[in-house]
């Protein structure tokens, strides 16, 4: 999940948004690795929050840190990747946040669809965008957010481990429900033939 805060050069609220993540394949990949293989290294984990004009609709799981990084003029060799402030006070979650300054990290004018999370694997120039940086953890789609010079968006990136629990939680609930249908049924279906038979 993702709150997006929009505010002009001099400060006034534009637009405030909740907007929800998709953890793209990379993203479990580095999940996996880091609760079930060795420890992550600290280059590995997600630390840069990106800005991109990639639109909602095409954000996939499957989607590379390439494949996520702003098309031209979005970024004009502007920094669209800054390190998050990391919070894991909180058990279960993590909250990245960042701020992005219009002329600063983007072209003015220019429209933010998308937010990336993002490692830097990679060591390149870690601010120009995801790819350069490293890997892609997730993909948030956002309202479209037009940005002005000096207009500042707050991003705060939340991952809360609760949600996955609440999820596997809800699946395993189903699957039980499922398996009492279908024993219920196979009673039935037994009474009934037994009956017909006599």
């Amino acid at each position: 999940m993702a709150e997006v805060v929009h505010r002009d050069a001099g400060g006034e609220l534009v637009s405030s948004h909740t907007v929800h993540n998709r953890l793209v394949d990379a993203g479990e990949a580095i999940l996996i690795k880091g609760t079930f293989g060795t420890p992550l290294a600290a280059d590995e984990m997600p630390s840069l929050l990106c800005i991109s004009n990639v639109e909602t609709g095409t954000i996939l799981t499957e989607f590379s840190a390439i494949g996520l990084d702003p098309s031209f003029p979005f970024g004009g060799g502007m920094n669209t990747c800054v390190t998050a402030e990391i919070d894991t006070s909180i058990p279960s979650i993590s909250a990245m946040n960042a701020t992005f300054v219009g002329g600063t990290n983007m072209v003015a004018n220019q429209t933010i669809n998308s937010v990336i999370v993002c490692n830097i694997v990679a060591s390149g120039s870690l601010g120009q965008s995801c790819s350069f940086a490293g890997q892609s953890f997730a993909g948030v789609g956002t309202p479209s957010i037009t940005v002005d010079t000096n207009d500042t968006v707050g991003m705060e990136y939340t991952f809360d481990i609760r949600t996955h629990w609440k999820v596997w939680t809800w699946m395993t609930a189903e699957c039980w429900m499922t398996l009492i249908r279908s024993t219920w049924q196979r009673l039935i279906l037994r009474e009934n033939t037994v009956l017909h038979k006599t």
